[in-house]
């Protein structure tokens, strides 16, 4: 089994538009909610307590 990399995040990584695609198929709207407000400048997760992490297993963003 592969090792799973862990990052903070600070910008969005172009891969979570693959990521949003698969999960708006499968029926979830939370990554395309994320996105605009993330876009928006609504919710960067910059809030005392807040970070945003992404999940990567081989440089492909998986979470």
């Amino acid at each position: 089994m592969s090792q799973i990399d862990i990052q903070l995040v600070t910008h969005l990584p172009t891969q979570i538009r693959a990521l949003e695609k698969e999960a708006v198929r499968e029926g979830f709207r939370f990554l395309t909610r994320l996105i605009d407000e993330w876009n928006s400048g609504a919710n960067r997760f910059d809030a005392p307590g807040e970070c945003l992490m992404a999940a990567y297993r081989n440089q492909q963003l998986i979470g």
